[in-house]
């Protein structure tokens, strides 16, 4: 009986000390601050097969910021082609295996939404130059870091209507209306309570939103839909109502 309950005692000994040794990522932080990216590749890339941190965030998060830095250009650029993809694809991890709160996120919000700029960016550069077909691969990206983003989500509707696949359309309008109808227009709003990486980040998912609500409703124009146009614009005018870019495509359709 004593060794037993000594075998539960060195058990719950060794647990705890397990805990106890959980990484704190020291070496990530100092390799990110001194750009030593390859060294951060390495090791974050260790930290991910590691019993004892395979399930945190923090090695997905210095991936993905290690991998963002690569894809600005640089020596490693060329050694790193899939840099930019690799960004989000880590970014993507690092926030699914974030805790409930959300914490790792919220402490890292200006990389989070450098990422999605950097998507919009490419989504919004394929769409002026009509590049429909990759603008279908990139998408997904954005989906990755921002689960349920309503203008990616008519700009997929876009995609598929400009492809010549009106029944696909049908089927990824349906899913954007959805999305919209039950969506807080309200945490778009700018506030003065808000911080600045809130305020940063409020700022690209207006523009996101904004964006794919007028190729949406061009595209319902064209497909002599204007009446749905209409209806759509005035229903997020409110937000836009002091952006002139919205409010000369607004004109155009509506009046």
């Amino acid at each position: 009986m004593k060794k037993f309950t000594l075998l539960l005692y060195l058990t719950g000994l060794l647990t705890t000390f397990s805990f106890a040794q959980r990484p704190e990522y020291n070496d990530l932080i100092v390799y990110f601050a001194d750009g030593n990216l390859e060294k951060l590749l390495k090791q974050a890339e260790k930290y991910t097969t590691a019993d004892d941190s395979r399930k945190d965030a923090i090695p997905y998060l210095y991936l993905s910021k290690a991998n963002l830095e690569i894809s600005k250009g640089g020596d490693l650029a060329e050694e790193f082609p899939r840099a930019f993809k690799d960004a989000v694809k880590y970014a993507g991890k690092a926030i699914q295996k974030d805790d409930d709160d959300r914490t790792m996120y919220n402490a890292n919000l200006p990389h989070f939404t450098a990422v999605k700029k950097e998507v919009f960016e490419q989504i919004r550069n394929l769409v002026e130059s009509n590049d429909y077909g990759r603008l279908m691969g990139v998408l997904p990206l954005m989906e990755k870091i921002e689960k349920g983003e309503i203008g990616t989500a008519f700009l997929k509707a876009v995609a598929k209507y400009q492809r010549g696949d009106k029944s696909g359309f049908r089927i990824e309008q349906k899913e954007a209306l959805a999305l919209l109808d039950n969506f807080d227009t309200g945490s778009l709003v700018l506030s003065d309570d808000d911080s600045i990486e809130e305020a940063a980040k409020k700022k690209i998912d207006r523009e996101v939103f904004k964006f794919g609500i007028i190729q949406y409703a061009k595209t319902l124009v064209v497909m002599e839909e204007t009446s749905e146009a209409k209806a759509i614009l005035g229903k997020v005018k409110q937000l836009y109502e002091e952006d002139k870019n919205f409010m000369k495509e607004y004109n155009k359709i509506v009046n």
